[in-house]
């Protein structure tokens, strides 16, 4: 129940921001608005995946929408083809630049941090339940 909502905050910060690069796109390409949501798109669904892993269906569905706009955008013939290039390459790098970092650099999750410390007035969270959450974390991680 903990982490219900902020799975859903940051789940519909994804697809909000990614709307949002949407509508910039359209008025002004590769401005600063354009990055800040592009990129604010690929943190909210970082931050979803790294909550819970349910927030990858998130992730997947902006990753599709965005695959089905760079198609239009490559039959787009208003576009030059460095332009539609650039932009088909930025989009998954910056929404899939989080979500690596975070498993090649091999951080923990806050998540795991706030139940290895516990709240106050509940018990710590036992030691080998910890690890074994831990160990879950890291085989799925290094699965994908």
């Amino acid at each position: 129940m903990l982490l219900e909502s902020v799975l859903i905050f940051f789940n519909l910060l994804a697809v909000l921001s990614y709307l949002k690069f949407f509508n910039c796109q359209k008025h002004s390409p590769f401005s600063l608005s354009w990055w800040f949501w592009l990129t604010l798109t690929g943190v909210a669904c970082s931050c979803a995946v790294g909550i819970k892993y349910m927030g990858v269906f998130t992730y997947v569905l902006v990753l599709g929408v965005a695959a089905v706009h760079a198609w239009h955008l490559l039959g787009d013939q208003t576009l030059s083809n460095v332009g539609a290039d650039v932009q088909c390459c930025m989009r998954p790098a910056c929404m899939g630049q989080m979500r690596m970092s975070q498993g090649v650099l091999g951080e923990k999750t806050p998540i795991l941090n706030v139940l290895e410390a516990g709240r106050p007035g509940q018990p710590r969270l036992l030691a080998s339940a910890g690890a074994s959450v831990w160990e879950a974390r890291v085989s799925v991680t290094n699965f994908f």
